[in-house]
């Protein structure tokens, strides 16, 4: 276990789901795993922002995989997860890149259409500031 100081935002906008901003130092994956491949990649001022859209699919604990769960699964970014009455799924856009030694994660927490464009503009205006 390793401890750690990180900075934890959340960016509210009436009508708009929020977005949070997590800051924390560059760290290896716990038990030497391996995150999966992101969604796409895209660079901004020659640094590269890794976009992801995971899906999370909360189930009751009596609940046995499908065959569509584990193929969805072994790709990557299909997250289940056991103790809920009932079956609840919802999708989570992320946009992480480096600066500094410091991860930034940024999180929209209700995934739509438009979540890797709004990520993507909140990580420019971010790097443009770093950079001022």
């Amino acid at each position: 276990m390793k401890e750690y100081y990180g900075v934890h935002v959340t960016y509210t906008k009436p009508d708009e789901p929020d977005i949070i901003l997590n800051l924390t130092p560059v760290l290896e994956l716990e038990g030497g795993g391996v995150a999966p491949e992101p969604s796409e990649r895209r660079t901004v001022d020659g640094v590269t922002v890794n976009l992801n859209l995971d899906h999370y699919k909360v189930v009751p604990d009596n609940y046995e995989q499908t065959e569509d769960d584990l193929t969805r699964k072994s790709a990557g970014h299909y997250y289940i997860s056991w103790g809920s009455d009932e079956i609840m799924e919802y999708d989570m856009a992320f946009a992480d890149f480096v600066m500094d030694g410091v991860n930034y994660t940024l999180m929209d927490m209700y995934a739509s259409g438009s979540s890797f464009d709004v990520l993507m503009q909140m990580a420019r205006e971010i790097l443009a500031a770093a950079k001022n």
